[in-house]
C-alpha cells in the first residue's frame, strides 16, 4: 500500500465508509478507489484528490496531508471557468477551435450543471457511464424543459467490448460488458423516474467519448489502460466552432447506425 493509500484508507475507516460508499460519494468507481488504496494507481489527478477530500469531509489540514503524500501531483491545465490560450493544442486560432478549457479529468460538477440547464439537447457517447443515476436531478430538470437525452453505449456483446476490457486491465478491474449492462439497468431506472431518454448501442471501435449539452461539449480520450473520464477533457463552446462541428458529426453518424435499447423492458 502506498503512503497515499494508507492515508486515504485511514480517513475512510474513520468516517465509517466502505469502499463502495466512498466511491459513490466521490463519483468514482469502487474499483478505482480500490486501486488508489492498494497503491496500484498512485498518481490521481488533483480533481480526484479534491473529490475524495470532499467525500470524506476532510478539513484543510487533513486535505493537505492527503495531497502531500503524492509527488508531482497532476494539476489541471486550465482552471474551470477561465478561458485559456490553447492554440498550442489545436494548432489553430482558439476562437475557431472552440476550446475554452482543458481539465485533468471529467469535471462532474460542471457537467451536471450543464445537463440541468439544457434547453435543447443532451447527447452522450462513451463505452459506458459510471453511475448515471447520480445525475438524476439534472436529467429530470432537463426533461421538464422537454429535453431528450440521447445516450450511445458500446454494445456489450460486441468483440470491441472485450477488447476494451483487456485495454483497461493494467489500471482497473473494469469488465466492460458488465459495466455497459449496469449502465443500461440504471438508464431503465432513470426512464421510470421520468427522464426523457433514448439509448442506443454501437458495434464499432470506440471513437471519441463526448458529452453535448446544447452549445457546450466535453471531449475525452480512449487511452490504453485509462478510463475515458479519468483522462484529459477538452471543454468546447459554440455550435459554430470547428471542433464542435466535427465531433457532433461523429455522434450523428454513430447514432444513425446504432441499435435501440428498449427501456420499457424490465429485464436488466
Amino acid at each position: 500500500m502506498s503512503r497515499f493509500g494508507e492515508v486515504l484508507d485511514r480517513h475512510r475507516r474513520t468516517r465509517g465508509l466502505n469502499r463502495q460508499q466512498l466511491a459513490d460519494a466521490a463519483h468514482l468507481s469502487a474499483g478505482y478507489v480500490g486501486l488508489l488504496i492498494n497503491g496500484s494507481k498512485t498518481t490521481p489527478s488533483i480533481e480526484v484528490v479534491e473529490a475524495l477530500a470532499v467525500a470524506l469531509k476532510l478539513d484543510q489540514d487533513q486535505t493537505e496531508e492527503l495531497r502531500g503524500t503524492l509527488e508531482n501531483l497532476p494539476r489541471p491545465l486550465a482552471t474551470s471557468g477561465r478561458r485559456s490560450t490553447v492554440s498550442q493544442y489545436a494548432g489553430i486560432d482558439p476562437s475557431l477551435a472552440g476550446i475554452v478549457s482543458v481539465h485533468a479529468t471529467l469535471p462532474n460538477g460542471i457537467v451536471e450543471r450543464h445537463i440541468g440547464e439544457a434547453k435543447e439537447r443532451i447527447r452522450i457517447q462513451d463505452t459506458w457511464i459510471a453511475d448515471p443515476r447520480r445525475f438524476t436531478t439534472a436529467f429530470l430538470r432537463a426533461s421538464e424543459n422537454g429535453v431528450h437525452t440521447q445516450l450511445l453505449l458500446l454494445d456489450p456483446e460486441s468483440p470491441y467490448a472485450i477488447q476494451r476490457s483487456k485495454d483497461l486491465q493494467s489500471q482497473s478491474e473494469s469488465d466492460v460488458p458488465e459495466e455497459v449492462r449496469e449502465t443500461i439497468k440504471q438508464c431503465k431506472y432513470l426512464h421510470r423516474e421520468g427522464v426523457l431518454l433514448e439509448v442506443k448501442l454501437y458495434r464499432s471501435l470506440p471513437s471519441i467519448p463526448q458529452i453535448i449539452c446544447d452549445g457546450h461539449m466535453f471531449i475525452g480520450f480512449f487511452l490504453h489502460g485509462e478510463r475515458s473520464d479519468f483522462t484529459y477533457q477538452l471543454e468546447i463552446e459554440g455550435t459554430d466552432s470547428a471542433l464542435y462541428t466535427i465531433f457532433e458529426q461523429d455522434f450523428n453518424r454513430t447514432w444513425d447506425t446504432a441499435i435501440p435499447v428498449h427501456l420499457d423492458n424490465s429485464d436488466a
